[in-house]
């Protein structure tokens, strides 16, 4: 399960990368097991993730991306990664066999599935891992500054959000789901107790922090016209992420936390 590619807010863990060796623990790569071999990436978007897991020792690579139109983006990224396979599907049916994954990392994802299929979505990611295999996931939280989230606009402000687009151009998230099981629905803020009832009957709880406050969703509007337009490549554009790794490195707690880390074990 993933996001468009192109048209909103960053969507992927991968914006605030790449990662030290070893990443520091705010990063989700800063969770891997020493023993890792294989990980599966859910919603790997355009690659990154998968390419900079491969240079932390990681030598099976999988994902699995529900906006067919990057795709070929994807593979051309990872071409000098040795063993990787890119799936197009979505995450409550994922093509691997029972227990072949060491890990599966799922970020910045959870929200962007219909709330019907999230269950579907933790039993899939359960079968696939390896006995006490671990489940990293990214998720908005619902902390203080959660109504600010750039990607919930075009629900609250829907005229408001027609006459941005239109004046920024470019294509919208929306085209990123055409064809597909679901399109784009709100962008769930989690709260804890929500969280530990989707994993609580497969997984069992490692680690949880919470990262980012105000600047996240500032940083979101900010990045707003440069996914619009697939401006990835601008000098401004690249600065902004800078600000994101700051300030996803300092905890601010559950009241202020704009975005979770969560690291899960398989029962």
């Amino acid at each position: 399960m993933s996001v468009a590619g192109s048209g909103g807010v960053p969507e992927k863990d991968d914006i605030l990368a790449p990662p030290s060796n070893p990443p520091p623990s705010w990063h989700p790569l800063g969770h891997l097991p020493k023993a890792a071999r294989s990980l599966l990436d859910v919603g790997c978007n355009e690659g990154a993730l998968l390419s900079d897991a491969s240079g932390l020792g990681i030598r099976t690579l999988r994902g699995i991306e529900i906006n067919e139109h990057i795709l070929d983006t994807t593979r051309q990224m990872l071409a000098h990664v040795p063993d990787v396979e890119i799936f197009h599907g979505s995450a409550d049916h994922i093509p691997l066999s029972d227990g072949s994954m060491d890990v599966v990392t799922c970020l910045e994802v959870l929200e962007h599935v219909p709330s019907e299929m999230r269950p579907n979505v933790m039993s899939e990611v359960s079968r696939v891992l390896v006995p006490r295999g671990r489940f990293i996931i990214t998720v908005p939280a619902n902390g203080l500054f959660g109504f600010l989230d750039p990607a919930n606009i075009r629900f609250r402000l829907p005229t408001f959000f027609g006459v941005i687009t239109t004046l920024v151009g470019g294509r919208g998230r929306e085209a990123g789901y055409e064809g597909q099981t679901h399109g784009v629905v709100w962008h769930h803020h989690f709260s804890i107790m929500e969280l530990e009832g989707l994993f609580d009957q497969y997984f069992e709880l490692e680690h949880m922090r919470w990262r980012g406050a105000l600047l996240a969703p500032l940083c979101g509007y900010l990045e707003f016209p440069f996914y619009r337009r697939n401006r990835l490549d601008h000098p401004l554009f690249k600065l902004i992420p800078w600000i994101s790794r700051w300030e996803h490195s300092v905890d601010p707690g559950s009241f202020l936390g704009y975005n979770m880390l969560v690291v899960l074990r398989k029962r």
